[in-house]
């Protein structure tokens, strides 16, 4: 939800208000994840291992515990497979 946050405000400039819709909409229709200890851990071995930002780690690490398959970024390497298990796809491509 931070992402759709910063992107609905920074790239599709989103008033605060418009973003809060949004973010409501989503968690109505998504499953929702909140990061532990162990999240943050594996957010740092993904972001050694694979050369990712701390903070596309902290997503990727979610997506994997959330048991995702597919994980859409417009600045994550598209196409990238992590852990065997999560694809990238950028939706603008």
């Amino acid at each position: 939800m931070q992402e759709l946050v910063n992107v609905a405000t920074k790239k599709l400039k989103f008033e605060y208000s418009e973003a809060i819709s949004a973010v409501n909409e989503c968690v109505k229709n998504n499953n929702y994840h909140l990061n532990t200890k162990e999240t943050i851990l594996q957010a740092c071995r993904i972001a050694q291992r694979y050369g990712v930002s701390f903070y596309d780690s902290m997503i990727i690490s979610s997506a994997l515990e959330s048991n995702c398959s597919l994980l859409y970024s417009e600045d994550m390497s598209d196409g990238q497979i992590i852990e065997d298990k999560l694809k990238i796809l950028n939706p603008f491509k």
